[in-house]
């Protein structure tokens, strides 16, 4: 997955720059739509961040439950994933 994460990292723009919180997007984007994961854990996260060196987000759960779409109502427990369109 390494070799794979770097590959797709080269795609984004200026990503040394970019703010953690920033890169949790672009990551969920990698785990769903390029790895095929079905939805992303903070664990998935973190280990994207310690793969690449970046520096770590303090709260991964903490901003993808900010930043997830409600379904149903309710947001996910623990889960996350991107809508896809087709």
């Amino acid at each position: 997955m390494k070799e794979k994460l770097e590959a797709y990292l080269l795609k984004v723009p200026e990503y040394q720059d970019m703010a953690s919180s920033t890169l949790i997007d672009y990551f969920t984007y990698f785990l769903t739509v390029l790895d095929d994961h079905n939805a992303v854990q903070a664990s998935d996260i973190d280990a994207c961040l310690s793969l690449t060196r970046l520096d770590k987000y303090s709260n991964i759960s903490s901003y993808l439950s900010r930043n997830s779409k409600k379904v149903g109502g309710k947001k996910p427990n623990s889960s996350f994933g991107v809508e896809k369109h087709p």
